[in-house]
């Protein structure tokens, strides 16, 4: 094991914004859904935040976030704002740091990818159409990383186990952001929707991702049962 790891990071090295990242890929076409949506830009930042609270780089109360050990994680989408957090040195309310993410959402989305091709679980494809133009689509190679991603998700709501940490977090971050029918279908979510805000609930930033989605983009159908 390496020493530099903890135990966490050595069976499963994806960041919280990679694993929902990996979610919108399709795990056959390697299609690229949804990244443009508000709501799944929303989900990244959230998850880049709340990665950050559990490594405990940055902590936060009702009034906002502020720094907490501020060491560098070395995880490119997590220190894209760890390193602003150092620079702005003053508590931020949740949603001024969700629209900076937001503001970076194409950087953070290369850095994403970037990462999941270097960890081997995507490759780079190209495809041609028309002879002439070519459009890059990004097959898994190692798809049991996103389907173990979708079945510790499903396996939590559908049952009434205690959440870790992890789990909680991605639970949080697709329901309030909107994006948590890229794990299950609406009637799933509806018919669990009780267990799935229990979770959800769980989670401060979470809530904050709530606000902020409401504030900016037309939510799903079932969202409109969330209460703030």
């Amino acid at each position: 094991m390496n020493k530099h790891l903890t135990l966490e990071e050595e069976y499963n090295p994806m960041t919280l914004a990679e694993e929902i990242y990996s979610l919108a890929i399709g795990e056959t076409s390697g299609n690229i859904s949804h990244t443009n949506d508000v709501s799944f830009k929303v989900a990244l930042a959230g998850a880049v935040l709340i990665n950050l609270a559990i490594k405990e780089r940055i902590d936060t109360d009702l009034e906002g976030i502020f720094l907490g050990t501020g060491e560098l994680t070395m995880k490119n989408d997590m220190d894209l704002a760890l390193i602003e957090i150092i620079k702005e040195g003053e508590k931020k309310p949740v949603k001024y740091w969700i629209q900076y993410l937001i503001r970076k959402n194409d950087v953070l989305n290369d850095m994403l990818l970037n990462s999941l091709i270097q960890q081997g679980i995507l490759k780079i494809e190209n495809k041609q159409v028309l002879w002439v133009f070519s459009s890059r689509r990004y097959p898994l190679m190692n798809n049991h990383q996103v389907t173990e991603v979708k079945a510790r998700i499903r396996d939590l709501i559908f049952s009434d186990e205690l959440p870790d940490i992890r789990d909680l977090s991605i639970v949080s971050v697709l329901f309030y952001s909107g994006t948590l029918d890229m794990v299950l279908s609406e009637d799933e979510i509806t018919s669990h929707f009780e267990r799935i805000e229990m979770i959800a609930k769980m989670d401060l930033i979470g809530q904050e991702i709530n606000k902020s989605i409401l504030a900016m983009t037309r939510p799903r159908h079932w969202f409109s049962k969330i209460k703030i």
